[in-house]
């Protein structure tokens, strides 16, 4: 049960200081680290449900999961040094991969297991915090764009969707007739340039 509190973004990092308050250093890192993976792996998932809806989500759960893991990785090094870091998360199997490669341990098959479920494990986190915690914020599958008095949905799956204020049919135009596209950063609307 602990460690699945761990893992669930902030209830991780209130244990994790609890943790560190008792002078239970190790016990207040493993949380720390845990729950701040997590709360990557549902960032990950939110921008890319807004970016390209479920399929975006899984990917950017498993993304989150690469970057945390490299943060996380970065600041133990930064904090103990290189002989005293130990690698997290995606780093820790590259290096277990690694070591199996030239020899020098074994992979078992639980070991190897686990390896293979957490790029699963990130893209259903991702997916789960991009439905969950996009849809009641407002946040919808694409990305919503203006273009000249018209609504524009960008799917990364499907055709890109014109759908004019008026009520009108909405016309499909296929991904191919897309010139470029850029996001404006000052007022986030994301712009679309046709052909």
């Amino acid at each position: 049960m602990s460690q699945v509190i761990n893992t669930i973004p902030v209830a991780g990092h209130i244990k994790g200081g609890v943790h560190y308050a008792l002078g239970q250093e190790e016990e207040g890192e493993e949380a720390m680290k845990a729950a701040s993976r997590s709360t990557g792996v549902v960032l990950g998932g939110i921008g890319g449900f807004v970016a390209g809806g479920p399929p975006g989500a899984v990917a950017g759960g498993i993304a989150g999961g690469v970057v945390a893991d490299g943060i996380i990785t970065g600041s133990d090094i930064v904090a103990k040094g290189k002989d005293g870091a130990k690698p997290y998360g995606y780093i820790a199997v590259g290096h277990e991969i690694a070591n199996a490669a030239q020899g020098n341990e074994k992979i078992t098959i639980e070991e190897g297991f686990d390896m293979a479920l957490l790029p699963v494990g990130d893209g259903v986190g991702g997916y789960s915090g991009g439905r969950l915690i996009g849809k009641p914020l407002g946040l919808k599958p694409g990305t919503v764009a203006k273009i000249t008095g018209k609504e524009v949905s960008v799917n990364a799956v499907d055709d890109v969707v014109l759908k004019p204020k008026s009520g009108v049919v909405p016309k499909q135009i296929p991904p191919n007739q897309l010139c470029k596209s850029f996001l404006n950063h000052t007022s986030q609307v994301y712009y679309v340039q046709y052909c």
